[in-house]
């Protein structure tokens, strides 16, 4: 897997993080994936997770982006995920992360 970062300004919405996910998003991806993120949440108003290179996810996957919306504020996070297969859409949404998160087509 591979993790890919930009932060960029925007007047409507603050600076905003986004990460893209290329490959497989696993145990093995914990890693990379925190690092990511870990500096920056203090210093942006949006996550975005890129999925459109996504081509594999699992439970622990599912367990690292509750624990990126924790340290992001929990509830008062604003986290979206963008560009999912239908098949991801299709898991988010069977595990209720379209309650949680804001998923994009």
């Amino acid at each position: 897997m591979a993790i890919k970062t930009n932060i960029r300004e925007s007047e409507a919405e603050g600076r905003v993080l986004t990460i893209g996910v290329v490959g497989r998003f696993d145990l093995t991806s914990y890693g990379e994936f925190s690092a990511a993120y870990k500096d920056q949440l203090q210093a942006v108003s949006k996550v975005v997770l890129d999925m459109s290179e996504l081509e594999y996810l699992d439970s622990s996957a599912l367990g690292m982006l509750l624990m990126l919306r924790e340290r992001a504020g929990g509830a008062a996070s604003k986290i979206e995920i963008t560009s999912c297969t239908p098949a991801v859409a299709k898991i988010l949404s069977t595990v209720k992360f379209d309650k949680i998160f804001s998923l994009r087509a």
